[in-house]
Parts: C-alpha cells; structure tokens; sequence
C-alpha cells in the first residue's frame, strides 16, 4: 500500500501548478524531472505509482495531508486542474452540485427548462432532499437569476461556479 513517506521520496509536488515531477528514476524509460502523469479520455489526468494507477488529484490530497478522501472536488470544474487551492475534500451530493450543465441542456442555464405545457421557463433545483421547486418565469433572465440564487443557497460554496476554497 502507498505511503505518504514514498509518494514524496518519488514526487515532487508544485502546489501553484498542480504538477508532480520525478525525483527518481524507477525504471530505464524514466528521467528525474520530467513530469508525472498522463491525460485520460475521461480529462482527468493518471499517474503509476509502483504500477499502480492513480488519479493524479488523490495523489495530490494525499501527499498534502496524507489521507484518503472518499470524493475529491476540482472547484473550477477542469478535471486536470490539480492545484491545491483548487481541490477540496467533499461528499458525492456536494461534489454533484458543482457538476457542470447537462449536455442536452438547451436554456443556456443550469436547472432552467422550458415547460411547454405553459409556455413558461421553470426552475428546479436539485438538493438535499426534496428537490426544490423554484417556480414559473416568462423570461429567461428571470429564471436564470432565480435559478443562480437558490443554487446559492441549497448548494452554498459547493454551487456550480462558486470559485472558493475550503483548503
């Protein structure tokens, strides 16, 4: 099982650039320095640690506190942004609130849909439970502002888009 006292002796590790860098050389086809890791399809970046594959982002929460979270979250949303201040330990429901908009979205805005039946913009807000029912709007604009408030809110600094840090 990795340790903290090896991942160091293996890595160095810039807060300020989220990148790890070899120490030492654990095989013919690595060289002190280079950087550590490789980006996958999914956009997270993966490391071999003893030839195991890491996400890069555990290793790096584990290296700066020597524990294992069960969900990391990448604040601003890019997946192979490992700095420091932009990982934070969380659950899966707060690391879900920071997720980004749904692809087959087609108001522009998280938690807006248009509801054809009344020919209205509605908001609902997924939570903690129950899932909260914002209400109707005949502007986009309208149901944007409340959608943004009341994420705010359910979601506090885990709401999509919130650029704060609790590291």
């Amino acid at each position: 099982m990795l340790t903290q006292n090896r991942l160091k002796e293996l890595f160095s590790y810039n807060p300020l650039t989220g990148v790890f860098t070899r120490k030492v050389r654990t095989s013919n086809s690595t060289k002190i320095g280079e950087v550590v890791g490789t980006l996958r399809r999914d956009g997270y970046v993966q490391a071999f640690v003893d030839n195991k594959a890491y996400l890069l982002h555990r290793l790096v929460y584990f290296y700066m506190t020597g524990g294992w979270p069960n969900v990391i979250d990448h604040i601003n949303g890019i997946k192979k942004d490992n700095m420091w201040a932009n990982l934070r330990s969380c659950t899966q429901q707060q690391n879900m609130f920071n997720r980004k908009m749904s692809r087959n979205n087609t108001s522009g805005v998280k938690g807006v849909r248009w509801y054809s039946q009344r020919k209205k913009w509605v908001v609902v807000v997924v939570g903690h439970k129950p899932t909260s029912f914002v209400g109707y709007f005949d502007s986009l604009e309208e149901a944007a502002i409340a959608a943004k408030r009341v994420q705010a809110e359910v979601h506090g600094v885990y709401a999509y888009g919130r650029q704060e840090s609790l590291c």
